[in-house]
C-alpha cells in the first residue's frame, strides 16, 4: 500500500551560499494503519537519505529535530525560513511552542 506523505515542517537555513532544509512529514496509509513520522535533511535541493529517520514514536522524530537545529546553530547556521504548514501535528514540532 502506498503511504500518504503530510508535510508538517520545513525550516530552511543558510550559511553562505549553501542551503539546508530540515523536514518533518507525516507519512499514513500504511500496514498496520496508523500514522508513521519522517525526519529528513535536505541539502542544495538533495535529500541526505543516509540522515533520514523513521518512527511510530512522535517523540523520537522529536529529538531529532530539537537535535539537528542545535547543530545547525552551533554551525554558523542562519534561518531563512521557518516553513510551517497546516498539519494537526504542527504544534508538537514547531520548536517555538517549546
Amino acid at each position: 500500500m502506498e503511504l500518504k506523505s503530510s508535510l508538517i515542517l520545513r525550516r530552511l537555513y543558510q550559511k553562505g551560499g549553501a542551503f539546508v532544509a530540515i523536514v518533518v512529514r507525516e507519512l499514513s496509509g500504511g500496514d498496520p494503519d496508523g500514522s508513521i513520522f519522517q525526519l529528513e535533511v535536505w541539502q542544495d535541493s538533495r535529500e541526505q537519505e543516509t540522515l533520514r529517520e523513521r518512527s511510530d514514536d512522535r517523540n523520537h522524530i522529536r529529538r531529532g529535530l530539537i537535535q539537528r537545529l542545535l547543530d545547525l546553530q552551533d554551525d554558523g547556521w542562519s534561518m531563512t525560513d521557518p516553513g510551517l504548514c497546516a498539519n494537526s501535528n504542527l504544534d508538537f514540532f514547531n520548536p517555538a511552542k517549546l
